[in-house]
Formats: structure tokens, C-alpha cells, sequence
């Protein structure tokens, strides 16, 4: 039989792969109607860096832009990298689940740290630094003025 690795073949090789098992499931009648079948590669790994960053540069931007706040800087230790890929990175869900992993795990986690800072001092607090680590298998958040 054929292969069933669509990665290891050109694009119109990996269209006429999915094909037959389209059919079987849900008939040739409704695969005639389809226009086009676009095979896509799974997010690795590697790409998880640089989808985090993204992400948190969209969270200093719009930290940054609330009034009366300072320029947020996060940063974002190798080690707090290499925690969010392994916990937050699922092959089948791509960059969704890694971006749903920092909005539940990180974001939660300043906005938390900030209303804390807040309590505290009795005020307003803007911090100009975020830093995120990740020390005894756990993200670590500490905020700098």
C-alpha cells in the first residue's frame, strides 16, 4: 500500500494521499464538491519560541498603552522557554494550544502578581519589568519597577 506519511511527498502527492480516506468517510459524492485539499506541516517544536515572544510582545504593547502605565519589558528566561514547549505545546492543536497555555498560565499569572502589587502598596502600580522564570517544575513570575 501507500505510505501514509504526507510529509515525505509534494503537495499534489499529499492531496491525492487524503483523498481515499476522505471518501470512505464521507463519500465521494461530497469530496466531488470539494475545491481544493490543502495538506499543512504540524507546528514543531522549535517554532514555540518564537510564537511565546510574539505573544508577549503583544501583552508589553498593550500593557504599555494603558493609561498612566510605564513601557513593560517581559522577559522570558530559556528555562521558562523550554517549561511553556513541554507543558504547553500539543502537536494536534499547533500554536493554539501554546497561545491558549499563555493566556491561561502566564498572562492570568502577571495580571495576578500586578493586582497583588496593587493590594499591597495601596495604589496604582505599573511594573516596567516582568520577568518569567520557571524553578521547581513551575513558572515563576517577579515584577521590577
Amino acid at each position: 500500500g501507500a505510505p501514509r506519511d504526507l510529509h515525505s511527498f509534494p503537495t499534489q502527492r499529499s492531496s491525492d494521499l487524503a483523498v481515499d480516506p476522505l471518501k470512505k468517510h464521507i463519500g465521494p459524492e461530497f469530496v466531488k464538491r470539494v475545491d481544493e485539499i490543502i495538506p499543512f506541516s504540524y507546528l514543531e517544536v522549535g517554532h514555540v519560541d518564537s510564537i511565546v515572544r510574539s505573544k508577549l510582545d503583544a501583552y508589553e504593547r498593550s500593557f504599555s498603552a494603558s493609561p498612566g502605565a510605564k513601557e513593560l519589558k517581559i522577559e522570558l528566561t530559556d528555562e521558562a522557554g523550554k517549561f511553556i514547549a513541554e507543558n504547553g505545546y500539543q502537536r494536534e492543536f499547533g500554536a493554539r494550544s501554546v497561545i491558549n497555555y499563555v493566556d491561561t498560565e502566564i498572562a492570568s499569572r502577571i495580571a495576578a502578581a500586578v493586582l497583588e502589587k496593587r493590594k499591597e502598596i495601596g495604589g496604582m502600580y505599573y511594573p516596567e519589568k516582568v520577568r518569567i522564570d520557571a524553578e521547581d517544575s513551575a513558572l515563576k513570575i517577579s515584577l521590577d519597577d
